[in-house]
C-alpha cells in the first residue's frame, strides 16, 4: 500500500475513534471522512463503494435530523450510525492489514 493511502486510512480510523469518544460531531465526521475517501489513490473500487455506503448512513441520519429541525440525533439514528461506524472500522482494518500493516 502506498504510504500516502496508509496515512489517509489511519486518519479516517482516528476520526471514527474521535466520534466514539465524543471529540467530534457528526457534521465534521461526515465532511472529513468524505474528503479523505476522495483523496485516496488507487483504492479498490468495491472497497470504496462499500465504505461510501456506510458513510451514506451517517449523511442520511444527519440530513433527517436537520430536516426535522432537531439539534440532536434520535436514538434510532445513533444506533444506525453506530453500526455504520463499526462497519467502516472493519473496512479500514481490512485495508490497513491488506498489505501486512498492523492496525496498532
Amino acid at each position: 500500500m502506498k504510504e500516502y493511502n496508509e496515512r489517509q486510512l489511519r486518519v479516517m480510523r482516528d476520526l471514527l475513534q474521535q466520534w466514539d469518544s465524543g471529540k467530534t460531531n457528526i457534521a465534521n465526521l461526515i465532511t472529513n471522512l468524505e474528503a479523505l475517501l476522495e483523496a485516496l489513490e488507487s483504492v479498490d473500487e468495491d472497497w470504496k463503494r462499500a465504505f461510501r455506503r456506510q458513510w451514506g448512513v451517517l449523511e442520511i441520519e444527519y440530513a433527517v435530523t436537520l430536516d426535522r429541525g432537531q439539534t440532536s440525533l434520535s436514538s434510532d439514528g445513533i444506533e444506525r450510525i453506530s453500526r455504520a461506524v463499526e462497519e467502516m472500522r472493519c473496512l479500514l482494518a481490512e485495508q490497513l492489514q491488506g498489505d501486512g500493516q498492523a492496525t496498532d
